[in-house]
């Protein structure tokens, strides 16, 4: 869980950095790699990890939670 939370608080800046659209792991709250496939990225976290917890995940824009401006904004 943590990793998770630190990998979503880096998402803005991989995404600037131009990594969106790859593959990310993700140990100890620092990217170790970026993969063109996930299948890639997890087999990478097995080799260096073990089965010890790590974190593979998209490099994409997220959905922030609040108000949808589509659904807010009067359409008529």
């Amino acid at each position: 869980r943590e990793e998770k939370v630190l990998f979503e608080k880096a998402l803005d800046g991989l995404i600037a950095a131009g990594k969106n659209g790859t593959y990310v792991l993700f140990k100890n709250g620092e990217v170790q790699g970026f993969f063109n496939h996930e299948r890639d990225a997890y087999e990478a976290g097995l080799d260096r990890y073990g089965v010890d917890h790590f974190l593979v995940d998209l490099v994409a824009p997220r959905e922030r939670w609040g108000i949808d401006p589509w659904l807010s904004s009067s359409r008529g």
